[in-house]
């Protein structure tokens, strides 16, 4: 059967909660399975948000600007992707 997008993100948090932050990595994990498309933040220590959209890292504030001024739920792929470019 397909991989699932959870299972992903399962593994990584589980990784990342071992080293308790020792790994300073922050992610965004993103993908489309069965169940549709899922975007993820892992925080270094292994917490994790299913989230409509994300941005982590610098210039995240910039990305989330334009995020919030501009995404909308069902919004269509070509509109999505110009909306990632201007971030």
């Amino acid at each position: 059967s397909p991989s699932r997008v959870i299972t992903a993100c399962t593994m990584l948090r589980r990784m990342l909660f071992r080293y308790q932050g020792h790994i300073g990595a922050a992610l965004v994990l993103g993908g489309t399975d069965v169940d549709g498309p899922h975007i993820y933040q892992i925080y270094p220590h292994g917490s994790t948000s299913k989230l409509p959209y994300t941005t982590m890292g610098s210039g995240s504030l910039a990305a989330m600007a334009v995020y919030e001024s501009s995404w909308r739920e069902g919004m269509p792929e070509d509109e999505a992707v110009e909306m990632v470019k201007r971030t």
